[in-house]
């Protein structure tokens, strides 16, 4: 998967880009899932303004593979 997510550490929103469509999860450290949605190849933009500092998984699951990354809310 070719994407990008910006910026990282964040304090309001996180944008994902690339030419993906899939399933976009956001995780505790501890596995509780916190937020899912549909991405397209647009953009997609995730308010975190609400959630806790700290360390975040963003997992993103298409057709095409599956990727893991750290977000981290400051």
């Amino acid at each position: 998967l070719s994407v990008s997510i910006f910026p990282n550490p964040a304090n309001e929103t996180v944008t994902i880009t690339g030419e993906m469509t899939g399933i976009v999860s956001v995780y505790t450290v501890n596995g509780s899932l916190l937020y899912t949605s549909l991405k397209t190849n647009s953009n997609l933009e995730v308010d975190i303004s609400e959630w806790s500092a700290g360390v975040y998984i963003l997992e993103l699951k298409a057709e095409s593979g599956l990727q893991r990354t750290k977000l981290i809310k400051e």
